[in-house]
């Protein structure tokens, strides 16, 4: 039995914490089996106190919801999914961090092309959601439309 989140979360993505220092995100995604989602959340290794085997959602008629509640600014997690009654399978989203996303936009200025011989060292707390819309660790080349999901960003090869 598969389990496919398809949205919501993903590798190595930063989620916005609140005031009080915590985040309450949800997602969903794809599922063959029926029954409780079932959610914990390590970090190095070890499971987060609170955050063991916890019902977090339900799936039905190959699709699931749920919501991750609670979990603490800081990271890297590992977030593990399961739907325990149904299936042995086990998902896992590597790398999610609980902070601040800042959302940075301009023109040309914001590309992140340039001459990078003095280009800083990433930090690996530093993240970029890339125009493949993938999270990752910001590290440049940040900007390029040669990657972009989305064909509308691609240029034209032919006007």
């Amino acid at each position: 039995m598969s389990l496919k989140i398809t949205r919501g979360l993903s590798p190595h993505m930063v989620l916005q914490r609140d005031k009080s220092g915590k985040c309450d995100t949800s997602f969903s995604g794809e599922c063959e089996a029926n029954g409780e989602i079932e959610l914990r959340v390590l970090k190095n290794g070890k499971v987060l106190a609170g955050f063991n085997w916890r019902k977090v959602g339900a799936a039905k008629g190959g699709h699931f919801g749920a919501t991750l509640a609670g979990i603490p600014a800081g990271g890297p997690y590992t977030v593990e999914l399961r739907v325990p009654k149904a299936t042995a399978n086990v998902v896992r989203v590597e790398d999610l961090l609980v902070g601040d996303v800042w959302i940075l936009a301009g023109q040309s200025n914001m590309q992140g092309a340039g001459r990078r011989q003095h280009a800083a060292v990433p930090d690996p707390r530093v993240r970029a959601c890339y125009m493949d819309d993938h999270w990752d660790v910001a590290a440049d080349p940040i900007h390029d439309v040669w990657q972009a999901a989305d064909s509308v960003h691609r240029p034209k090869l032919n006007p």
